[in-house]
């Protein structure tokens, strides 16, 4: 593993790192066939979704939302992370399409 990470590969996964070019520093995604590293994508996409849903509810269920402009555009700053999302993972789904 590259020292450029203090994350295993399980724990970038866990956090939600499904970038292919992050995940190229570990010995064992360079190791993995297409199929493996698709499931772990999909793992990775998954606990990123997860984590943007919840920081979206935590900004939603603030005392006094409407009184405070700046959460609403954290809000939609994490609407947009969420649109992104999707749309790697429907790259990703292209690109590993009959993996």
């Amino acid at each position: 593993m590259s020292s450029s990470s203090p994350l295993t590969f399980k724990e970038s996964i866990e956090m939600g790192k499904y970038s292919e070019e992050y995940l190229s520093q570990y010995e064992e995604w360079q190791k993995m066939d297409s199929q493996i590293r698709f499931q772990f994508l999909r793992q990775a996409l998954k606990n990123r979704h997860r984590q943007l849903s919840l920081q979206w509810a935590e900004l939603a269920n603030q005392l006094d939302f409407s009184k405070k402009p700046e959460l609403k555009l954290a809000q939609g700053k994490v609407e947009k992370a969420l649109r992104d999302l999707h749309s790697d993972e429907e790259s990703i789904l292209i690109e590993y399409a009959g993996s």
